[in-house]
């Protein structure tokens, strides 16, 4: 608390309500999550948060969309309570229940609000919305925010509604109107309470996928199982690539082209901008990244949700059985196996997606079929092989069907952007591949030999974390694989044709490849066979922070060292390279020395066949989580870059402070539009290209202009002759003097006010007659810069 105040300031109440109301969703919805996790150590504590949003947010905008209900702070606390008395009312009756590990709850929900906290007070060294997409995506939150109505005008198109994915968008305002914090406040507590998830929800996912591989193998795990959620966060939400470590932190060192001029978005612009290559221009965006620029975009948004997926998915893994013939021998049986609580939610998260990021329903209904198909081969494979077919069949068909009746209020009013799938003409270079992504592929091929050897060895099936794990692998190598081969066609073309394929599929595989990774490196350097007993029992739960206390002292020293050899490294910088060469053979043998110093028994190993397999196996994997360690430096790197933490630039979290200073000569008359005018009247302003200065009034304030952003507009719309047309029209409007013509175009697009500022005067120059368009209205506003005319 007094953390809070020290660091927030007076922006700290907005952040306590925002932090305490998600908290209360998760408490509302728990009795949910502990039906669905089970089996799950804390029951699903942090999944309930996501859980509770998702579902209350899903049917207020429903009722919204189908006109039941409007979209006001009331609303949405009143559908919310009701909800929650629901879960409570209903799942609550269970005569079977077992407590949450209350330890494990404390833990994750420190974590959530120290990182939520963390990233918070990042935010007030630069909160600005403004710049990449930030119009965009403020804009659509202050459209629906002062719109009751759903689905909420395209303050780019006002004559017609959004049509883009924006769910994401909706769900920040939906908290908002939960806690009645301003929505220029709410943009930045919405990102990073995003970042907060993105921490919290991989620790959940592989602290219990490492309990689980160890409670397999009759040993305890809280300290193992510690480890390893705090690197799925932090790899997940704080990470970068290799590219990060070898242009920047070795960059000296390496001296690879273009190193000493690294910036920190070098590493998600490598494919076609080093060496440059004009006709393939990529993105290979990740989470930190997103966390760190400030667009609540959907594919970032997104996120907590797609987590939430992969949590259901191994919540059923952990509890499917093996079913005996006698067990499947009828219809109704059948019938009833279908009915998976599990897949339902799948089902209808997926159906979500099609409306928070069109992407991920395409992704994780892939995700979802391999489990499908892995859970349907686990359970009836040996029994009856055609009810594994089936049952496979069937449960797709209606995860299909949920998901597409959950998207249908979106999808009966969208139009589709996408023009079908094209082959990749261009291709990545081999290096630049191995560079972005040889480091998690390595670490799913190690994971892959350990099952193979653990399966020859025990010649028993290989435990559910260990698939699921390697399921995951899968979908990641998949996902960056398929840019490779094919795009789907949109707007973009020639040189980016690739461009939004490859961002949004790798994207998502950066995700599922931290939950593989993390996990793979516990499994492998803490998970000790079994003739290890001894260093096993440092972990047992009655020891269990003498055991978290013992792993972390053992990593901090391995963790020292991997530090101290980078930095000798590149103190070597102006070296021979012959020298360089051997100084990092030799520092690198250090480290491995120091690493194995830790290892029991590692004598006896290496006087076996099979032990010197281990001991090499997982000398790799050393060097591999080393490598992955220095991915972590990206973060502070990037956020001293981006941020600039000095003292003295702390102006809190609300996102529109830049008016003043960026647009001096519009901001009064922008500010006087918002606190004044209510709903989505259509207030007519200068138009211009996407990322460009103008749009600054429907983007601030969320009433729409006729048109607005061109690209953004010909990605949702189209057609370009209309989004043509309506500029035309603009220009006629704030240039003729024919008064007949001008008041015929402002009827036609139901134009209310028109605004003229910098951005007007700039675009029209003396074509513009001010004293002719404020004869159109009324001035409702005017100083001596700016005004505003109600016609």
């Amino acid at each position: 608390m007094i953390t809070g105040w020290v660091l927030l300031g007076a922006d700290f109440p907005a952040f306590l309500r925002w932090y305490l109301v998600i908290l209360a969703v998760g408490i509302g919805f728990y009795p949910l999550s502990s039906v669905m996790f089970s089996g799950f150590s804390d029951k699903g504590w942090v999944f309930a948060k996501t859980i509770g949003i998702a579902l209350s947010g899903f049917v207020v905008w429903l009722l919204g969309c189908i006109g039941v209900m409007s979209f006001t702070n009331a609303k949405c606390i009143i559908v919310t309570l009701i909800l929650i008395g629901v879960c409570w009312g209903i799942f609550t009756i269970r005569k079977e229940t077992t407590l949450p590990d209350i330890d494990l709850i404390i833990l994750e929900e420190m974590l959530f609000l120290g990182v939520f906290l963390m990233w918070t007070y990042f935010t007030c060294f630069n909160p600005h919305a403004i710049g990449l997409e930030k119009f965009m995506d403020y804009g659509f939150m202050a459209a629906m925010n002062r719109n009751p109505a759903l689905p909420a005008k395209d303050i780019w198109y006002g004559t017609d509604i959004i049509n883009y994915y924006y769910g994401g968008q909706y769900y920040g305002v939906f908290i908002e109107k939960l806690c009645f914090v301003p929505v220029k406040q709410a943009y930045n507590l919405y990102r990073m309470s995003i970042a907060a998830f993105a921490f919290v929800l991989p620790f959940s996912i592989v602290w219990q996928m490492v309990a689980d591989r160890f409670a397999q193998a009759k040993r305890s795990s809280f300290g193992a199982a510690t480890i390893g959620g705090i690197l799925a966060g932090a790899g997940l939400s704080m990470a970068g690539n290799v590219h990060y470590v070898l242009y920047k932190l070795f960059g000296a060192f390496l001296k690879l082209e273009g190193w000493a001029d690294y910036q920190y978005s070098s590493s998600v612009r490598y494919i076609g901008y080093n060496p440059v290559n004009e006709k393939d221009l990529c993105i290979h965006e990740f989470p930190s990244f997103s966390f760190i620029l400030g667009d609540v975009h959907a594919h970032m948004i997104n996120t907590m949700f797609v987590l939430t997926v992969v949590a259901l998915l191994y919540a059923y893994v952990q509890r499917m059985k093996k079913m005996e013939p006698k067990k499947d021998a009828g219809w109704r049986e059948f019938f009833l196996d279908l009915i998976n609580p599990y897949f339902l939610f799948c089902g209808f998260f997926i159906g979500l997606f099609h409306w928070t990021h069109y992407w991920d329903f395409i992704i994780y209904f892939t995700v979802t079929l391999f489990i499908v198909i892995y859970a349907a081969w686990y359970r009836y494979y040996r029994t009856d092989r055609n009810r594994a077919v089936k049952t496979a069949i069937w449960e797709t068909v209606i995860i299909l069907a949920v998901n597409l009746l959950v998207a249908l209020p979106f999808t009966l009013q969208f139009k589709t952007m996408v023009s079908g799938i094209r082959i990749a003409k261009h291709h990545s270079l081999p290096h630049q591949m191995l560079i972005l992504w040889g480091l998690p592929m390595a670490v799913w091929i190690v994971l892959l030999i350990v099952l193979v050897r653990w399966f020859k060895k025990a010649k028993t099936e290989v435990p559910k974390p260990d698939i699921f794990a390697a399921i995951l692998g899968l979908c990641g190598f998949g996902l960056i694989l398929i840019p490779e081969l094919v795009y789907v066609k949109d707007i973009y073309v020639g040189s980016q044709a690739r461009f939004n394929t490859m961002f949004k599929l790798t994207y998502q595989g950066f995700i599922l490849f931290a939950l593989m990774m993390s996990y793979t490196f516990v499994r492998v350097l803490a998970h000790l066979e079994e003739d290890e007993e001894a260093a096993a029992n440092e972990l047992a739960y009655g020891r269990r922070q003498k055991g978290v206390m013992t792993l972390l002292g053992v990593y901090a020293t391995r963790v020292i060292t991997g530090i101290l050899l980078v930095m000798v490294l590149n103190a070597m910088s102006d070296f021979p390279g012959v020298v360089k060469a051997l100084a990092g053979l030799l520092l690198t043998g250090v480290y491995l020395v120091i690493w194995f110093m830790f290892e029991p028994k590692i004598g006896d190993r290496l006087k076996e066949k099979e032990g010197r397999k281990t001991v090499g196996i997982r000398a790799v994997s050393a060097m591999l989580v080393l490598l992955f360690g220095m991915t972590l430096g990206y973060m502070p790197y990037s956020v001293d870059a981006w941020f600039g933490l000095k003292t003295h630039k702390n102006i809190g979290i609300d996102c529109t402070q830049f008016l003043e200073s960026n647009y001096a000569e519009d901001a009064e008359a922008i500010r006087w539009l918002d606190e004044n005018v209510e709903g989505q009247p259509i207030c007519l302003e200068a138009n211009g290209d996407s990322y460009s200065e103008y749009e600054r009034v429907s983007a601030m304030t969320g009433i729409p202009t006729v048109a607005g952003w061109y690209t953004h507009e010909h990605l949702w719309r189209s057609d370009t002759t209309v989004l043509d047309r309506r500029n035309s029209d603009i220009e006629t409007i704030y240039t003729s003097k024919d008064r007949r013509k001008v008041l015929e175009l402002l009827e036609k697009y139901e134009v209310s006010y028109i605004f003229v500022g910098s951005c007007e005067k700039k675009k029209y120059g003396n074509k513009m007659d001010a004293d002719f368009i404020k004869k159109l209205g009324t001035v409702v506003f005017e100083n001596d810069t700016s005004f505003v005319v109600l016609i």
